[in-house]
């Protein structure tokens, strides 16, 4: 009997698509893998779900990593920042990022990572790795995989937070 996956992981990149599933643990070993090439004007969620159908049942886990999402580094004050819950410090980074990645705030779902600081970061600094997808796409990616067996959705921390 086929062990059924506890991870699937998708990479959809500008002009291809992979799928590798993966699990039970102790070993994780690979269970299966899918690599296609895409058009780079299909939509990711039209991408994501082909991908999901297509053979064994997806993991329990699914992890997608869409070459699309923004990512850049913030620098803000630690004044700003400091104290603040994670779902107000998602929307302080949101905001501040919207000038650079064209999102808007309203429209965007970030997650983020504060960094070390290093020699070159102002004093009373902080900086944050941020990645910034649209709303509207990821609901529709948690859409695709559900569709496709998976009832947990898209591998991520929190949503209006700083998880990724």
């Amino acid at each position: 009997m086929a062990r059924r996956a506890t991870h699937t992981l998708v990479f959809l990149g500008v002009n291809r698509t992979d799928r590798v599933d993966f699990g039970p643990g102790p070993d994780f070993g690979v269970l299966g893998q899918n690599h296609q090439t895409s058009l780079s004007n299909d939509e990711p969620e039209t991408r994501l779900e082909a991908v999901l159908v297509e053979g064994a049942k997806v993991g329990k886990s699914v992890w997608v990593l869409w070459e699309g999402a923004t990512a850049i580094m913030l620098d803000m004050s630690a004044g700003v920042v400091g104290g603040l819950e994670k779902h107000e410090l998602g929307g302080v980074l949101s905001f501040e990022a919207e000038p650079l990645t064209g999102l808007p705030s309203a429209e965007s779902v970030i997650g983020g990572v504060v960094q070390r600081a290093t020699k070159d970061l102002l004093p009373d600094t902080k900086r944050f790795w941020v990645t910034q997808v649209p709303s509207l796409l990821l609901e529709k990616m948690e859409e695709a995989v559900t569709r496709a067996g998976e009832t947990a959705g898209v591998g991520r921390k929190s949503r209006g937070g700083t998880g990724g």
